[in-house]
């Protein structure tokens, strides 16, 4: 497999661990619930229409996406460890690699996100933050406790070690943990 393949491919194999998680993740939360503990889900789409509001959320796409894939990343960091596929760690923060960890947008994100908040005289946008904690507290109070403890690294990567060997990568000879 040509090196150009081998990345084309683990990018692939990344989007589609990606999707899968937050399939998973998304299954962990009582919709019904979460519909009863917010009430102003109509509000806050429409809110979304304001320009402020539009800015804002176009300036902390990168700071969703960062966490969305550390989290990704760090599990399956702790799957390929439990398996013992003989795998570098992909996850910025364990790779003590300052190259890729200066890449992480997060703190240049929130410091943006702070001034351009402090910085706004949009009603809108405030409503729109206290309608966003309002629902994030929901959503909180919404997890099913159950799945959420029955969830381990298996739960979101079981089955990968067949797309790893089609990258040939493959498990070390002794069995991983279950």
């Amino acid at each position: 497999m040509e090196p150009t393949e081998l990345e084309a491919r683990g990018h692939d194999l990344f989007i589609k661990l990606g999707m899968r998680y937050t399939e998973i993740v998304s299954s962990f939360f009582d919709l019904k619930v979460y519909a009863e503990r917010f009430s102003a889900s109509d509000e806050l789409e429409q809110l979304k229409q304001d320009a402020d509001v539009k800015q804002y959320l176009a300036m902390a796409e990168p700071l969703r996406q960062a966490k969305l894939l550390n989290a990704i990343f760090e599990r399956f960091d702790r799957y390929v460890l439990l398996k013992r596929i003989k795998l570098a760690s992909v996850s910025p923060a364990a790779t003590a690699n300052d190259e890729l960890r200066s890449k992480d947008p997060t703190d240049a994100t929130e410091e943006g996100l702070d001034k351009f908040v402090a910085e706004s005289k949009s009603a809108a946008l405030d409503r729109f933050r206290e309608l966003s904690d309002q629902s994030s507290a929901a959503l909180s109070a919404s997890i099913m406790r159950g799945p959420v403890l029955r969830a381990g690294p298996g739960t979101f990567f079981g089955g990968v070690e067949a797309d790893l060997a089609e990258l040939c990568i493959r498990q070390s000879a002794s069995k991983g943990l279950d």
